[in-house]
């Protein structure tokens, strides 16, 4: 079983190929959401490096949010462009699961967050390989809350934070929760290896998806969206609406 793994959730793309629980090839490239110009130059080079090519391959795996808006997109359009090309099976994965599986081996409790900019995290809780909570898009206070809850929860004396928000609000974390804060801001990428692992788990299960019906899992409305409620609602946009949208999720 060869499956081909995809990730465009956050500014770092990345590729694997990876064959059943054995990792190939993986290459990420941290070049900002220039995605739609370095992906599929990845894919190619993945075949390159390893002498697969996309008829070896029995299905492809992506990344489906959260995360960037536009990244999210690109990855997905290529996979499913492969995928209906190619007759492949298609397997979508949870950008935070991924993040999570990176310690999969652990007993602790976890929370892979994404900065989602506008003062807020993409976020959920994971204990025993299992998610505790929905996927959600919170402010650090109420990430806070959530974490003591789930502690309570759970009877977890620490909380094992990675991905790219610890880099960002680990202060304010250690402030709020003290010692029960353990970070590894150096996991902080959905690794695309991971994601072919948890795509395999799933293949061995019977459990694909439809290409025509797998979408991004986005957890709060674009700027597009919110614009449009305030039109319909009658208000106007500010300065800082136009400038939301103009540097987008």
């Amino acid at each position: 079983m060869l499956i081909l793994s995809i990730d465009t959730a956050t500014p770092v793309a990345g590729v694997a190929l990876v064959d059943d629980r054995k990792t190939c090839y993986e290459a990420l490239a941290n070049t900002g959401y220039k995605h739609s110009r370095t992906l599929l130059q990845m894919i190619d080079v993945s075949f390159q490096q390893t002498g697969y090519t996309l008829h070896d391959v029995d299905v492809i795996a992506v990344t489906i949010g959260p995360g960037s808006f536009t990244g999210l997109r690109i990855g997905l359009a290529a996979a499913k462009g492969l995928a209906l090309a190619a007759g492949k099976a298609i397997i979508g994965i949870p950008t935070l699961d991924a993040i999570a599986h990176n310690l999969g081996w652990s007993r602790d409790l976890i929370c892979p967050m994404l900065n989602a900019r506008k003062g807020e995290v993409y976020t959920s809780f994971y204990h025993g390989g299992t998610r505790l909570t929905e996927y959600q898009a919170l402010s650090p206070d109420n990430l806070v809350k959530t974490a003591r809850r789930v502690m309570e929860q759970t009877g977890c004396s620490t909380v094992t934070f990675l991905g790219d928000g610890v880099n960002e609000y680990l202060s304010l974390l250690q402030e709020s929760l003290g010692d029960a804060v353990v970070s590894l801001p150096g996991y902080w990428l959905p690794r695309v290896s991971a994601v072919g692992s948890l795509a395999a788990d799933r293949w061995r299960r019977g459990q694909v998806d439809d290409v025509f019906g797998l979408t991004p899992i986005y957890v709060r409305k674009s700027e597009a969206e919110v614009r449009m409620s305030r039109l319909e609602g009658g208000g106007e946009l500010g300065v800082n609406d136009q400038r939301d949208e103009a540097q987008g999720p």
